[in-house]
């Protein structure tokens, strides 16, 4: 969502953005060590990799 809302308030419209989390957890303690985040998006109007880069 906040994805989204970055893209909105750069004044693109945002299409499908699907977010999926990998959890590494220590079974011992049973705690999150890590979350690896997936984002997809579909193409978005005016937006290229160079937007994403420093």
């Amino acid at each position: 969502m906040a994805v989204g809302a970055a893209l909105t308030q750069g004044g693109f419209t945002p299409g499908d953005l699907t977010t999926d989390a990998l959890l590494d957890l220590d079974m011992a303690s049973l705690r999150v060590t890590r979350i690896h985040l997936m984002l997809k998006a579909s193409s978005i109007a005016g937006v290229d990799e160079a937007h994403f880069r420093p």
